[in-house]
């Protein structure tokens, strides 16, 4: 009975728990680190060089898929070498980044792959039902039909926004909750607000000038102030339409 109990506590050990706390998958050229889905309205995902003549896929609740995986070395990685398969349809790789780039159209191979460096592919795939686990499963297309396994994966719902490759670590993250970039946070700076004298409130703008003063942005006269005696009083603008009216007066005077 010891030797059973044993034997059973040996099989956990080297079957069950590896694959709960495996935080990447295998896949044919390398190891998958991170899959993450997003309906396609909610995501921020731009494609360089997309020509707006190419054919759109026909999905009627069309969401983006980002697998970012590290390659093995000497292994190239291509929009063509790769399917992600929902149900029995298959849904082709629709653009590569690179580590240092973003989806470009441009690149449809790369060719010279690093181990210690991360490259993401991106599939427009339907999104499943409300409620439903998103199992989709990476298919490897130039060979022989099941000679390399399709590998299963549950993506993780992105739902504030897709996790920035460079937080991703080289040993991956999979099954873990996405984090939401939070690149520009705090960096838009508000402008500056305050009361004028009839309760109204002012914006100011900071102006680059040599005083180092700020500016009112106001109306043409509005909260200006009477000259003191001895100043000269501001230039007052003059209507464009009265402006024009003026010179065609002064050239009819003229006989023009």
């Amino acid at each position: 009975m010891k030797n059973l109990i044993n034997l059973l506590v040996a099989t956990f050990f080297l079957t069950v728990l590896p694959f709960a706390k495996a935080d990447s998958r295998r896949f044919y050229a390398g190891n998958i680190l991170r899959a993450e889905l997003m309906p396609c309205e909610e995501s921020e995902i731009t494609i360089k060089n997309q020509s707006k003549y190419e054919p759109e896929l026909n999905i009627a609740d069309p969401g983006y898929a980002l697998i970012t995986v590290n390659v093995d070395q000497g292994r190239s990685l291509s929009i063509y070498d790769y399917y992600l398969v929902y149900g029995a349809d298959e849904f082709p790789c629709i653009a590569l980044m690179t580590p240092t780039g973003a989806f470009d159209k441009d690149i449809w191979e790369i060719r010279k792959t690093r181990p210690d460096k991360k490259y993401t592919m991106l599939f427009k795939v339907p999104m499943p039902p409300r409620g439903k686990t998103p199992y989709y499963s990476l298919r490897f297309r130039l060979t022989s039909p099941g000679k390399v396994k399709d590998v299963q994966l549950q993506l993780t719902s992105a739902n504030d926004g897709f996790t920035p490759v460079k937080v991703i670590p080289l040993n991956g993250m999979l099954g873990q909750k996405a984090i939401a970039s939070t690149k520009g946070k705090g960096k838009r700076r508000k402008s500056k607000k305050r009361k004028s004298k009839k309760g109204k409130k002012t914006a100011i703008r900071v102006s680059p000038s040599d005083n180092g003063g700020t500016e009112e942005a106001q109306g043409a006269e509005q909260g200006q102030r009477k000259p003191n005696k001895g100043e000269l009083e501001p230039p007052k603008k003059i209507d464009p339409k009265l402006r024009k009216k003026n010179d065609l007066d002064a050239w009819n005077s003229f006989g023009g």
